[in-house]
């Protein structure tokens, strides 16, 4: 339900629930220190890139899309999983594969 009320449709349940139980093993707390980009974070293992500041986003990607405001929020189900669609959205658009942020086919 909570999927659903952030805006993942229907048809990517299943493919998003793979990845949360790949990513996390459905933890909410779950951290993943080893990542270089600064550790990934929460159900969909979000890094660092997309939270931390960067060139182009000088605040990070997230915060500039009123998503979160640090890192840590990553560790909020809702906030993680509306980053996930965001990203997911973002990947879409760029390059046809919006599961790609997870390293998942698309077919």
């Amino acid at each position: 339900d909570l999927a659903t009320s952030v805006g993942w449709t229907e048809p990517q349940w299943r493919k998003l629930s793979y990845v949360i139980n790949r990513e996390s093993r459905c933890g909410i707390r779950a951290f993943n220190k080893s990542d270089p980009n600064g550790g990934s974070r929460g159900l969909m293992q979000i890094n660092g890139y997309w939270c931390k500041p960067a060139k182009y986003n000088p605040t990070g990607w997230l915060q500039a899309k009123g998503i979160l405001q640090t890192c840590d929020d990553l560790y909020n189900p809702e906030v993680n999983l509306r980053a996930g669609l965001a990203m997911w959205n973002y990947s879409q658009d760029r390059n046809g594969c919006g599961w790609s942020p997870w390293a998942t086919r698309c077919n």
